[in-house]
């Protein structure tokens, strides 16, 4: 009886060491899951960010080969208008001549402000860019902050 009972207290006692050791670890692996999902976030983030400027640079690449058509054709143009200016000075009264030197000119003018626009497209897909490396840069010095902090934890 008394073997009875000295096992029964052990069984008892060992389920009270068995539920404080199962609920430590419980919230070590817990606070090791929550450190992991949040660098999984911002790994996740960063991937994104990281696929966002590829696709701004893919763009960038096309606005390059477009301004470099445009800057060829407000060129070709402008060469063109002038050429016809000066057509239109030796013809005073040549009304057609005038008229094919006006529309040179215009056509100059549309070239040259097509050209500048692909130029500001060009600056606003860097500046977006910049922007989104700074976000990259920052949620490094997150990753950086958390592993820093797995390492001093396991110390």
């Amino acid at each position: 009886m008394k073997k009875t009972l000295f096992l029964i207290l052990i069984a008892i006692s060992g389920l009270f060491t068995a539920n404080n050791v199962a609920a430590q670890v419980s919230k070590d692996s817990i606070k090791v899951l929550k450190h992991n999902q949040e660098v999984l976030k911002i790994s996740s983030e960063t991937s994104k960010y990281k696929t966002d400027i590829a696709l701004k640079e893919n763009e960038l690449t096309k606005l390059y080969a477009d301004i470099e058509k445009a800057n060829d054709d407000a060129a070709s143009l402008a060469s063109k208008s002038k050429e016809l200016a000066v057509v239109m000075n030796n013809n005073p009264g040549d009304s057609k001549a005038a008229k094919n030197a006006a529309k040179a000119a215009s056509d100059a003018n549309k070239a040259t402000k097509k050209a500048a626009a692909l130029n500001k497209k060009v600056s606003s897909k860097k500046k977006d860019i910049s922007k989104i490396q700074s976000k990259i840069d920052k949620a490094q010095k997150k990753l950086d902050k958390l592993n820093a902090e797995v390492i001093i934890s396991k110390q």
